[in-house]
């Protein structure tokens, strides 16, 4: 197996907010997994902000500068 198991808390102030995602909910949104297939997720914002280096912080970019039609 591979990837996380949970999510990864930061203890940052606002991490609790609206349209605070982990990358692991995004991710299982986007590929329509169960438990996150109905996240309600804003997709009509102007900014984002995405923490990390890696493979899957590069896919959640990719996957919010894709128009929000063929997200649907």
């Amino acid at each position: 197996t591979y990837g996380a198991e949970q999510d990864r808390h930061l203890d940052i102030p606002g991490e609790d907010l609206a349209n605070v995602i982990s990358g692991r909910k995004f991710v299982g949104w986007y590929n329509g997994l169960p438990a996150n297939k109905n996240l309600n997720i804003n997709l009509n914002v102007e900014e984002a902000v995405i923490l990390g280096q890696g493979n899957v912080a590069v896919d959640i970019a990719r996957m919010l500068l894709t128009p929000i039609d063929e997200l649907r």
